[in-house]
């Protein structure tokens, strides 16, 4: 199950850079907070199945957990979870 997750936050992540529209084309990327918050539950979710599963891959999903609440400039601490602590 962990790994549908992963594949759905990363599939958020990529949707969630939006070309803006500007009298220069390409000149600026906007970021959609939905779809970074939605990239962030996914990747916690994952982060809990592979940690249940005993698996390693938890660190690269935890690393991408990082990056989704960095770029939704959540104000939450991805590393106060009592799953992610240890």
């Amino acid at each position: 199950m962990g790994i549908i997750r992963e594949c759905g936050g990363k599939m958020h992540m990529n949707e969630g850079i939006v070309l803006t529209t500007t009298s220069i084309p390409y000149s600026g990327l906007t970021l959609c907070a939905e779809n970074w918050k939605e990239a962030q539950s996914d990747f916690f979710e994952a982060f809990r199945n592979y940690d249940e599963a005993g698996s390693i891959q938890r660190i690269q999903v935890l690393k991408y957990l990082v990056l989704a609440s960095m770029l939704m400039k959540s104000e939450i601490n991805p590393f106060e979870s009592q799953e992610t602590k240890p």
